[in-house]
């Protein structure tokens, strides 16, 4: 008898398949895009009727998410899309009576320079940027659905291969480990950067290392006013980010060298505490020509009545940083060239990976689920079944036009404000300078955050 477990939510439990099993479609990959997608999917008017199978390779998750837990140390931004888009699935209300943290306003800065990017929630004529939401919080909601929905749901099953068909429409066969089969209309890969239905596509698919790692904690902070700021400053060895989680704690994303990494990690509570405050604190690098560079773009600036940001940057103080929250994980780019083929479609990190600087991954995932079931919607209610290559077509053009943008715009940030090239970090205070002062830039700008 299998140890893996098989559970169909509302039906029974089984050890094995019984024979091959048909399913409309197979989402794999159970994490926070493939366990909304899949809700997306079974709680469309249109889609509701389609049988859906959600495949994890991990143990079942306990749904016991409580307000009372210690905060997590990973936590996304969540932009109004994103928030929107789990309303619609009814995860919102849950997320929302638990705990999130709005936030109004974000400052950016460099290292180089005291030039502060600031974008407030008036900008974009809305009453907030983000919301900051913890990770675990979002997958005990969208998982709590599953329990009242149709889907069926394994989990601890592990892919052995996808046999993906040559022909549209066509369909796939997955096989497992365990020696059952699967076989489905449609395959969506939500199985991460690492994505095995990927690399079953054979598509090409642009990566590299940044090199960095990301640290991330929860530590405890003190602010004058309500903590409802984003803060976040590049610096020599990369980004130090703080999202607020309430008033007393907020969520540290660092991005810095390897070594730094350890280092960090290494450091008694007490010393991280001090590091992390320095970083915020240390005061621009005295550069000659940056400086002379800023004064001659300021005074351009007040001639043409262009108003650029002179208020001090307070950045919250750090009291303490949270016990055994500091954890590490390495930082890369990924592009997969094509997001589908025949019978097949990647979303989330299956499709790309991104830098966290801009806390843009989660939301770029949840982009696709929206875009993803709105054409299916479409081209199902005209009389096409699901999965048809000219959606799934629709649907990769679409995305790849809002993603790559995006992805580009955040990894040309991250390489100009690491460089110590001065010509290239006067171009990156010139940037910050002309964002601040003309208002449509910086409209357009909170419309991919927010």
């Amino acid at each position: 008898m299998l140890c893996r477990t098989l559970l169909i939510w509302n039906a029974r439990y089984y050890s094995s398949l019984s024979g091959t099993k048909q399913y409309d479609v197979v989402v794999s990959g159970g994490g926070m895009i493939g366990t909304t997608l899949a809700c997306a999917l079974a709680q469309n008017p249109t889609l509701k009727d389609l049988s859906i199978l959600l495949v994890e390779s991990g143990p079942e998750k306990k749904s016991n998410f409580s307000k009372d837990l210690p905060y997590s140390n990973r936590v996304s931004s969540i932009n109004l899309s994103s928030k929107n888009l789990l309303d619609r699935i009814g995860a919102w209300d849950q997320i929302q009576s638990t705990r999130t943290c709005i936030v109004d306003t974000m400052k950016v800065w460099g290292h180089s320079s005291d030039d502060l990017l600031e974008f407030h929630k008036s900008h974009n004529y809305q009453d907030k940027i983000s919301y900051i939401v913890e990770n675990d919080l979002i997958v005990d909601a969208v998982t709590k659905l599953l329990q009242s929905s149709s889907i069926d749901v394994m989990y601890g099953m592990k892919v052995a291969h996808y046999e993906l068909p040559e022909q549209p429409l066509d369909k796939v066969r997955i096989n497992f480990e365990s020696g059952d089969t699967v076989e489905c209309k449609l395959l969506l890969g939500t199985d991460g950067a690492n994505s095995q239905v990927r690399k079953a596509m054979n598509v090409q698919y642009i990566r590299w290392d940044y090199n960095e790692k990301g640290i991330v904690a929860t530590v405890k902070v003190s602010v004058s006013n309500s903590n409802k700021t984003a803060w976040q400053r590049f610096i020599h060895t990369g980004t130090v980010a703080l999202l607020p989680l309430s008033d007393e704690y907020s969520s540290l994303v660092w991005a810095t060298t390897p070594d730094n990494a350890k280092s960090l990690l290494q450091m008694t509570p007490e010393s991280f505490v001090d590091a992390l405050n320095s970083e915020f604190n240390n005061p621009a690098s005295q550069n000659e020509p940056i400086q002379m560079v800023n004064k001659v773009t300021q005074d351009v600036f007040k001639f043409f009545n262009l108003s650029s940001s002179n208020e001090p940057i307070i950045p919250p103080r750090v009291i303490s940083v949270e016990d055994k929250s500091r954890a590490a994980f390495p930082l890369g780019f990924g592009h997969s060239v094509k997001y589908v083929g025949p019978s097949v479609a990647l979303l989330g990190d299956s499709a790309h990976r991104i830098h966290p600087l801009a806390g843009q991954g989660v939301n770029l995932g949840f982009g696709d689920i929206a875009c993803f079931v709105k054409l299916s919607e479409e081209s199902v209610a005209n009389g096409y079944p699901i999965g048809h290559p000219e959606c799934l077509t629709k649907y990769e053009s679409s995305q790849q036009k809002q993603n790559v943008p995006t992805m580009i715009s955040i990894d040309l940030m991250n390489k100009v404000y690491r460089s110590s090239l001065t010509p290239v970090k006067i171009l990156g205070n010139l940037g910050f300078q002309l964002v601040q002062a003309v208002r449509p830039i910086k409209r357009v700008m909170m419309s991919r955050v927010s």
